[in-house]
């Protein structure tokens, strides 16, 4: 996942940072539920997903395996629980497509107009 150092470093630089961040909305729900409740969590980025037995990088434990095994196994629950069907989601697909394609067109049509002379009228006229 490419993004998901970002996302440690975002949340490690705390709410401020997070607030102008393009999840600004989660980040926020984030930081007012762990304030809620006067917890503290530490998060930092793992640089692969290890299994028990394989070799651990400096600094990774193994309770930092386990741990990252049970985020990966309740991240992919979290997934499946909110995943939309295909008749759901298909006619929403249809239309961005179209209006992607509708936008390039556009775009291309507007670049090869030609220029058009104009001419300004005088005032009062």
């Amino acid at each position: 996942m490419l993004g998901i150092m970002t996302v440690c470093k975002t949340y490690n630089k705390g709410p401020k940072a997070a607030a102008n961040s393009a999840n600004c909305d989660l980040y926020e729900k984030l930081f007012d539920l762990i304030f809620s409740k006067d917890l503290i969590i530490l998060v930092r980025w793992m640089p692969l997903h290890l299994k028990q037995g394989d070799e651990l990088s400096v600094g990774v434990s193994l309770p930092d395996v386990i741990a990252n095994g049970h985020a990966d196994r309740l991240a992919k629950e979290a997934a499946a629980s909110v995943q939309l069907s295909h008749a759901n989601t298909s006619q929403y697909m249809h239309y961005s497509r179209l209006v992607s394609r509708l936008q390039k067109r556009l775009a291309t049509i507007l670049l090869y107009i030609p220029t058009r002379k104009t001419v300004r009228r005088e005032e009062g006229a």
